[in-house]
């Protein structure tokens, strides 16, 4: 970007009188980071802004630039902000994004004030975590902290940032130990423990991580253990080949307990099918063979046996010698992934960077749909992603669609527009008020599109559009899958059904997975309005891209 084109931006966010163009300013100001360093004045300036969503953006490019000038106005923001969390939500994670000393301290003062209510003290955390400190002294307090806290939300915040420490501190791995033992502790904290190990690669809790696996009450927990175990497995495959078979062996142990309790639920023996079926991938048959005979002999007896009985059988597959240290604690890429690969799948593309056309109309006699708050809540999920790109295009118009469709080739289409029975609703390219497109007409484009392009096709269509289930199908006639809303939806169930979907997704997920994720994260008094389409297709082992391959960029 031209210093012409950076002063012009300044311009429109000092004086332009549509709030609107005063966001757009200050939005496309972040995205130019270090470049718009110039601009920091007037970011702290529109910080006083009378409309909020001005404030949010603006916040949002303090962070994005990183200047320290930027950390005191924030601070001041968020305590002058105390009915708007949103908002306080990003100046805190500017703050973070700054990365200075004084902006770390800053937020752990946040923390320790109990007089503060409990979800800016767990933002404050998560902004922390952010942060990825290795600052010892941190790490410690925040122990301390968790010791005394009384708040729940607070307090599983401390775990899963305490976990992104990428420490080699024994204290912390203790801390952690002790709390996936305590059956007293709500099974949050002993899932999110068992995760933040799992982070840290600490395969000398590898023992205590097995028991929540085969004895943890909650699902939920042991499913996490498992993925966990499979996680330790993968990363230390070649160092301590004896203790990976141990977590294998626990691993078949748990499938053949879980085996006989289905009708409680098949979340765990899932993700144990998962596991076992990528570690016969590298065990020799000799190997296999045994393992598979000893948890036959389990199997044959497992409703004869009782607690005690597991435990011994435990400790006597855990006789293992001492770790050596320096193996114990690598430093790692948070990044790292090592979620499973089904045997029979779809791979729908392996064409790379994958593009996400995020397309945004807001016509000025609508309501508001905040839809840059919604692309910059799936950017922050996925943006750190190898191979996935998002390219976003705001004011969209008729003509604007389907040239922008030829030109960016994405393999995901996203629309966060107004829609209503079969038509969504874009903008005029004269007036900026609405202008219809009926979702057939979009078929057709698609259609077209994927014809022309067939090394380039879009697979993915999804509609963050009230009532774009209308003829919908036809669009799903001509791509992999559409997600649409069969009613009107709020805008906070859209944006956070959004965000679970691609992050799912982009980890490797299949597609029925990554949906479910989504429908999660929507208010549980909601009805599950998103729907995939075509219905009558088994996306279970569809996925967008191999996992493998993307780690591979």
């Amino acid at each position: 970007m031209s210093y012409k084109e950076i002063k012009e931006l300044i311009t429109q966010l000092n004086s332009h009188s549509w709030s609107s163009k005063r966001e757009d300013a200050a939005w496309e100001l972040g995205e130019y980071k270090k470049e718009a360093l110039i601009a920091v004045p007037s970011l702290i300036e529109a910080l006083k802004d009378k409309s909020s969503d001005v404030q949010f953006y603006a916040a949002e490019a303090l962070g994005k630039i990183g200047s320290e000038k930027g950390l005191k106005p924030l601070q001041k923001l968020i305590f002058e902000e105390e009915y708007n969390m949103v908002l306080q939500t990003q100046c805190l994670l500017s703050i973070a994004m700054i990365r200075t000393d004084k902006a770390r301290d800053f937020l752990m003062s946040i923390i320790r004030n109990t007089d503060y209510c409990p979800v800016l003290r767990s933002d404050a955390t998560i902004a922390l975590g952010r942060m990825r400190s290795k600052v010892k002294n941190e790490r410690l307090k925040l122990i301390k902290i968790f010791n005394i806290e009384e708040e729940d939300l607070v307090k599983e915040e401390i775990i899963t940032t305490i976990g992104k420490s990428c420490t080699r501190d024994k204290r912390v791995i203790n801390f952690l130990i002790e709390i996936i033992l305590n059956s007293n502790l709500r099974w949050q904290f002993r899932n999110r423990a068992v995760e933040a190990l799992g982070r840290l690669y600490a395969i000398n809790a590898y023992k205590e991580i097995c028991q929540v696996l085969v004895f943890d009450q909650s699902d939920y927990a042991r499913n996490t253990a498992a993925k966990t175990i499979k996680r330790l497995s993968l990363h230390f495959w070649e160092k301590h080949d004896d203790i990976v078979l141990k977590l294998i062996l626990s691993t078949f142990l748990a499938y053949a307990l879980e085996a006989t309790k289905l009708e409680k639920s098949n979340l765990v023996f899932n993700q144990l099918e998962k596991t076992i079926t990528k570690f016969a991938e590298r065990l020799d048959d000799e190997t296999f063979e045994e393992l598979d005979e000893i948890t036959k002999n389990i199997l044959d007896e497992v409703n004869e046996l009782t607690e005690e009985d597991l435990n011994e059988i435990l400790s006597i597959y855990f006789e293992l010698d001492e770790i050596p240290e320096e193996d114990v604690y690598d430093e790692q890429d948070d990044n790292t992934d090592y979620d499973d690969l089904e045997i029979e799948r779809k791979i729908i593309t392996n064409k790379f960077p994958i593009k996400v056309l995020f397309l945004g109309a807001a016509p000025s006699d609508q309501n508001n749909l905040y839809h840059k708050r919604e692309l910059n809540l799936i950017k922050n999920r996925i943006q750190s992603k190898p191979g996935f790109l998002i390219l976003p295009k705001f004011g969209v118009s008729i003509g604007e669609f389907i040239n922008i469709l030829q030109n960016e080739l994405p393999i995901i289409l996203h629309f966060s527009a107004h829609g209503s029975y079969g038509e969504l609703i874009l903008e005029d390219e004269e007036t900026r008020q609405s202008d219809s497109i009926s979702i057939n007409k979009i078929a057709s484009v698609i259609k077209v599109h994927n014809q022309k392009k067939s090394e380039n096709r879009i697979s993915i269509v999804v509609f963050s559009s009230c009532d774009s289930d209308f003829d919908a199908t036809e669009i799903a006639n001509h791509v992999d899958c559409v997600v649409t809303m069969t009613d009107s939806i709020k805008i906070v169930d859209a944006n956070n059904f959004a965000v679970g979907f691609y992050e799912s997704i982009c980890n490797g997920e299949d597609i029925e997975s990554a949906f479910k994720i989504g429908l999660a994260l929507i208010d549980e008094d909601e009805k599950p309005i998103p729907k995939l389409l075509p219905e009558n297709k088994d996306f279970g082992l569809v996925h967008l891209v191999d996992k493998e391959d993307v780690n591979g960029i």
